[in-house]
């Protein structure tokens, strides 16, 4: 079903994909977000390649980040291969979904002065902002 490429933003995750969606994970996927967004060559394999470089480099399994890509990317467990996926779907329509789930992760773990709560996004604001240009998400005014 296709009706994945048409899916308005922000993405709606459904119940099964929510346990996915914590803060480990989504640092694992701040981190190929970045990644990905400095990926020239937007294929199936090079983005296959990248990913699994990545799991690789810090020992996970498939099953532990493929999960976290279909929820913020799809929402659904139902839907073609994650590198499909994020191959059929332009580079910006990609990151920016991916961006969703992460800032609203991140908006959940600040406190008062943008203060972080947990270590584990330090280091990813900077390239969080690059997607989308919204600093609102990142400081009080």
């Amino acid at each position: 079903d296709a009706a994945f490429l048409a899916a308005k933003r922000p993405i709606i995750v459904d119940d099964k994909l929510q346990k996915h969606l914590n803060e480990e994970n989504m640092a694992h996927l701040a981190a190929l977000a970045q990644k990905l967004e400095n990926l020239d060559d937007w294929s199936r394999d090079a983005i296959e390649s990248l990913i699994k470089a990545y799991m690789e480099a810090n020992e996970l399994k498939m099953g532990k980040l493929l999960p976290v890509f279909r929820a913020a990317l799809v929402g659904s467990s139902q839907s073609p291969g994650i590198f499909d996926v994020l191959a059929l779907l332009d580079k910006t329509e990609a990151l920016a979904r991916l961006n969703d789930q992460i800032t609203s992760i991140i908006r959940l773990n600040f406190c008062n002065n943008c203060i972080f709560k947990t270590s584990f996004f330090k280091g990813f604001i900077p390239s969080l902002n690059t997607f989308n240009n919204k600093r609102s998400y990142f400081f009080r005014s």
